[in-house]
């Protein structure tokens, strides 16, 4: 049956780009496709390199353990609780908690989240700062669908997204067909984002985000303070459908 639905979802992505060679890369975009490889590799941080290090990752062995999301969070004004949520994990969601509170409360206000529809690989992150660079005041992720990530594709059919524009993708009978080669992207911004984005950090080409390194330093009130992020990362591998 799923095989079937499968076909109808592609046929209908053929319709929209009219060619037998586009048809042959009209794949449809799932995690369940794909999974993760060896050996891994971790990227660079964006923003600063200092303090202690905290990994939140997946469970490698797991193979499915994609990043889907992540999330950081404020307490007077010092980004000090991050977030971070995996598919087909043990463990779906990792935190790191550091905002000096026993209850874990934060300000509403300035939580702020980057987040894409299943079928999404993560492979790039990047941060603002603030002006002294003390504090991480915005991210920004890219990466694409999975078939978008294979040599020589050229479209694949996507989940109907909340927002058309994020996946640039063409509506069609309920379906969506998004062109390859253009960047997906989300990005949360803080009030005191200063514009100093920092160097964008890449996973290595054919790689995607699995878990990510936490750089933060002391803080007043015994806050800590998030100063940078980086990916860990890697291949990832079709497997048969």
């Amino acid at each position: 049956m799923f095989a079937i639905f499968k076909t109808a979802l592609i046929t209908c992505a053929l319709a929209l780009v009219g060619t037998a060679a586009s048809a042959q890369t009209a794949e449809l975009a799932d995690y369940q496709y794909y999974r993760l490889g060896v050996p891994v590799q971790n990227t660079a941080i964006s923003g600063r390199a200092a303090g202690r290090s905290t990994l939140l990752r997946s469970n490698i062995l797991r193979r499915n353990g994609f990043l889907t999301g992540l999330s950081i969070d404020e307490r007077r004004d010092a980004p000090c609780q991050i977030r971070v949520h995996f598919a087909g994990a043990d463990n779906p969601t990792q935190a790191l908690e550091e905002c000096g509170t026993s209850d874990g409360s934060i300000d509403p206000d300035y939580a702020g989240t980057v987040s894409w529809a299943e079928g999404i690989f993560v492979n790039a992150i990047q941060v603002c700062m603030n002006s002294d660079r003390s504090k991480v005041k915005g991210i920004r992720v890219e990466g694409d669908f999975g078939p978008c990530m294979e040599d020589g594709a050229q479209y694949a059919v996507v989940p109907k997204p909340d927002r058309l524009t994020q996946y640039a993708a063409v509506p069609r009978d309920g379906h969506y067909l998004r062109t390859c080669g253009r960047t997906w992207f989300d990005v949360d911004r803080r009030p005191n984002c200063s514009g100093r984005w920092e160097t964008m950090q890449r996973c290595p080409n054919g790689q995607v985000a699995y878990g990510v390194q936490v750089r933060h330093t002391d803080g007043s009130g015994n806050r800590r303070r998030i100063v940078g992020l980086g990916l860990h990362c890697a291949p990832l591998n079709r497997v048969a459908n």
